[in-house]
């Protein structure tokens, strides 16, 4: 089975770099006893019929402390080695991890799972095989209908992997993290909006509704300039002040939850902006991973939700703040991810987001100064025209 040889690779690769690694081949051992004297259980409660049955099966749960001792090893190859077990026994259904964590009762085991998957990921130094064996354990977990990764594991795993895109070294590598990144949060929306009542589509097309808004953004620039961006900002605030705690959130659903606090946290990241332009910045390349998430996340949403739903209040309180910082960005790339961001929500929020973006407020001062103003014309006829 691929559980035993899996362990016996880490026992063997144990014992030769012995130094860091006595507790592991401690726990290897006794796994392959314990494996052992499973496997003559099973064998003797075998009835000789044709087909397998369900008494061969090996759930994985109890033997993955080798598993987790391995992730932490310093030596990458049996770090590796582990990941690339937990991957394959997510994927055919062997480990779950939804039984208690042994090492700690507060929590399931599928939160220890997730811990010491991310473990070994330690920056811009991490081993490039191990770096690939992270994405690909962490997007079978959280994609896999047998576990169930949430709250803190799932934050963690999208860190990760948001982590690994914006510092290996290497480019398939990033590739690969970015498109799992792009996976995971698309199907935690996903989830979120499948646990919702069946709201209506949005009926215009988006080359309608880009065109729409724009025409509208250009038609009030002179009329934004009337207010002044100090007292727009102070008029923002004092509504995010009055209203971000009129009421207290309540969540449907696991996956709703979840959902508010990725794109809380993707809000965050955005919000803290960039003090170069440099494109090899972190902080910039940061910055643009956020703003192309929170993107993917409103151009994927196809319901309507209520107005006290957790997602409107994120996109108030969380997103149109990071908006209004972003507007005045000196980063044209920010400052037109940032413009997409506000098509979309005009698209399809804007009845939950009237105080935010209206004219002289959100849109007015920040976004509209920026196309009537500073923006060159050449700039400005591509943005009208796209």
């Amino acid at each position: 089975m691929f559980l035993k040889t899996s362990i016996e690779r880490l026992l063997n690769e144990s014992s030769i770099h012995k130094r860091n690694n006595v507790e592991l081949k401690k726990a290897c051992e006794t796994a392959l006893e314990q494996l052992g004297r499973e496997g003559e259980v099973k064998e003797n409660n075998h009835t000789g019929g044709v087909l397998p049955s369900h008494h061969g099966y090996i759930f994985a749960d109890p033997y993955f402390l080798p598993l987790d001792l391995a992730c932490r090893s310093s030596t990458p190859k049996i770090a590796a080695i582990a990941l690339d077990c937990i991957q394959k026994l997510v994927t055919y259904g062997h480990l779950i991890g939804n039984t208690t964590d042994p090492a700690n009762p507060e929590r399931k085991l599928i939160d220890r799972i997730v811990e010491a998957v991310c473990h070994p990921f330690d920056g811009p130094q991490t081993d490039e095989n191990v770096e690939l064996q992270i994405i690909k354990a962490l997007l079978a977990m959280v994609l896999s209908s047998n576990t169930q990764v949430h709250d803190a594991a799932l934050l963690n795993s999208v860190r990760i992997c948001f982590n690994i895109c914006l510092a290996t070294k290497n480019a398939t590598n990033c590739s690969t993290a970015r498109a799992t990144l792009t996976q995971i949060i698309t199907r935690v929306f996903e989830k979120m909006e499948e646990n919702e009542y069946d709201g209506e589509y949005a009926e215009e097309s988006d080359d309608v509704v880009v065109k729409s808004v724009l025409d509208q953004l250009v038609n009030d620039i002179v009329h934004s300039q009337e207010h002044s961006d100090e007292k727009t900002q102070k008029s923002f605030e004092d509504h995010t002040n009055n209203n971000s705690t009129s009421y207290q959130l309540e969540f449907k659903s696991t996956e709703e939850k979840d959902a508010f606090l990725l794109l809380r946290a993707l809000c965050m990241l955005s919000k803290k902006g960039a003090a170069t332009s440099d494109p090899q910045s972190h902080e910039l390349n940061s910055l643009h991973l956020s703003l192309d998430m929170i993107l993917l996340v409103l151009q994927k949403s196809k319901i309507t939700f209520p107005d006290k739903h957790s997602f409107i209040y994120v996109l108030k309180y969380y997103l149109c703040p990071a908006l209004s910082k972003n507007a005045s960005s000196s980063v044209i790339s920010v400052f037109e991810k940032s413009l997409a961001i506000v098509v979309e929500l005009i698209n399809k929020f804007r009845a939950h987001l009237k105080p935010q973006i209206e004219v002289g407020k959100f849109v007015g001062n920040k976004f509209l100064g920026r196309l009537g103003g500073t923006l060159s014309k050449a700039y400005f006829s591509k943005i009208h025209t796209s």
